[in-house]
């Protein structure tokens, strides 16, 4: 039994015990059924009794009788519960605030382009689909570079995401009139820190880097299926 557990001594513990299994005792047979020196059962039994482990019976020789296990159970639980919800508000009173993100909802084109401006510099990249190249035209020309390797519209036809070295992530469409999000979170700056926003050479204002044509093989094809895609879109090949 685990006697801390309940906020009884070593001594306390086997005496509740003798008591749960064999009681009423007087304080003398306790003591003997728990192996507890005869010099201390006394107090022991005092003490069970003042804790609320155990009450004395009228008569003589005076008699101990166990509190009921359950009970026992239950109030230290109530005891556990109460002193960690103390722990937790002395704790939380020490504690830094958690660092929460900071989000702001951008409703039109004009909200979007403004906060891609104000956003976009040097060491920010954008990926942006087709349909975007307003917005990617915003974020190169305020210092921003394409994201190496993606795909003209890996964002989708119209959408578009500029992740900026300082935390701060914008992210959505042209569609309906244009709305996104922007989002500021420490966390964040792991995108850069790991290298999965690594600033690409700068495209041209309004473009997205062209991979360079490849000589042969598989790669070839794959470049002229992009470069169709982009003339039927209305755009030339750089």
């Amino acid at each position: 039994m685990d006697h801390e557990l309940l906020g009884l001594t070593a001594y306390e513990a086997k005496v509740y015990r003798a008591l749960l299994a064999q009681g009423p005792l007087t304080a003398y047979a306790a003591g003997k059924a728990a192996a507890v020196p005869l010099s201390r059962v006394y107090e022991v039994v005092a003490r069970l009794a003042e804790k609320g482990f155990a009450r004395c019976l009228e008569g003589e020789p005076a008699r101990y009788e166990a509190a009921p296990h359950q009970q026992v159970v239950d109030d230290a639980r109530r005891r556990l519960r109460q002193d960690l919800d103390a722990l937790a508000s002395e704790l939380a009173s020490v504690a830094q605030p958690d660092a929460q993100p900071e989000r702001r909802s951008l409703r039109g084109m004009d909200q979007v382009l403004q906060a891609v401006r104000t956003a976009s510099s040097p060491g920010a990249v954008i990926i942006a689909g087709m349909g975007a190249r307003q917005v990617a035209a915003a974020a190169t020309g305020a210092g921003a570079s394409v994201l190496p390797g993606a795909e003209p519209d890996a964002a989708g036809d119209d959408g578009f995401v500029l992740i900026c070295p300082d935390g701060l992530l914008v992210a959505g469409s042209v569609a309906a009139g244009g709305s996104a999000v922007a989002l500021q979170h420490p966390l964040l700056h792991a995108l850069t820190a790991r290298g999965l926003a690594r600033p690409a050479r700068r495209a041209a204002q309004g473009t997205v880097v062209t991979p360079r044509r490849p000589d042969t093989g598989r790669a070839w094809i794959d470049w002229e299926a992009q470069k169709q895609h982009r003339l039927l879109a209305g755009r030339r090949p750089s």
